[in-house]
């Protein structure tokens, strides 16, 4: 005995007017017909336990990286402060400070702490003729200058 042809997959006219789905080999089930209930997912004591212990230890974990990362970053700059304190001995060592613009301020990390400062100053020379030259600043890891900066 041989099974014939069945008919393609998709919706069909029952003789009540509606329609109903056949996937190939099998009639879907009727609205209103039950559905097998589906397992209750409860969370056990132990598992809510797991849970909180793990999030705790994320938390942990991820504030002691983000407060260490913190601690250590140097990347925050030199303040306003020292900023200011470069710029006044810059200004110390030119013909004419009153008409010093500083510009271009670039700075990176020192080795034991601080930073260098970098930057333009425009300013007039002893002829009055406005100059640019460029500078460097070395602020220690408590924010004061070490040393006199570099004007060339």
């Amino acid at each position: 005995m041989t099974d014939g042809p069945t008919a393609p997959a998709g919706w069909y006219p029952q003789d009540d007017g509606s329609q109903r789905y056949w996937d190939g080999k099998a009639w879907a089930p009727l609205p209103g017909t039950p559905r097998p209930a589906r397992a209750k997912s409860e969370w056990k004591s132990g598992d809510k336990k797991a849970f909180a212990g793990i999030a705790l230890c994320v938390l942990v974990i991820g504030g002691c990286v983000w407060s260490g990362s913190r601690a250590n970053n140097q990347h925050q700059g030199p303040t306003d402060a020292s900023v200011s304190s470069c710029e006044r001995a810059v200004k110390a060592q030119l013909k004419s400070p009153s008409t010093a613009e500083f510009s271009d301020h670039r700075w990176g990390d020192r080795s034991g702490g601080g930073f260098i400062l970098k930057g333009s100053v425009d300013s007039e020379n002893g002829f009055g003729a406005m100059i640019r030259s460029t500078w460097i600043c070395e602020i220690n890891a408590s924010g004061s200058i070490d040393g006199a900066p570099i004007v060339g």
